[in-house]
């Protein structure tokens, strides 16, 4: 994403990683592996839905130990083509009981 497409409402995180790409976007694209790691202690994530195609959605849901929905995110990847090259957007929703 360059400055130019950016707005008062992007955040942009950049993280350099010591690790294989392979192994970095398989943490991204499995659900197996992402489940391992995307929630915080004390919550379970479950991925509802994972296409990890250029345009694809995917969907996870993040649980409180009593079961209770904390947040749905929903997600879209602009370019998938392998490691090293995922760009993805995320939009959180909040339950109802919020």
């Amino acid at each position: 994403m360059s400055d130019s497409e950016m707005d008062e409402t992007t955040l942009r995180l950049e993280r350099l990683i010591a690790s294989p790409p392979e192994i970095l976007f398989g943490l991204w694209t499995e659900p197996a592996e992402l489940i391992r790691w995307w929630a915080p202690e004390g919550y379970e994530a479950s991925v509802d839905a994972l296409d990890t195609r250029p345009g694809g959605r995917w969907r996870t849901t993040l649980r409180r130990s009593d079961g209770s929905v904390l947040a749905s995110n929903r997600h879209g990847f602009s370019l998938s083509a392998g490691p090293g090259k995922m760009k993805a957007a995320h939009a959180a929703t909040r339950p109802r009981s919020w």
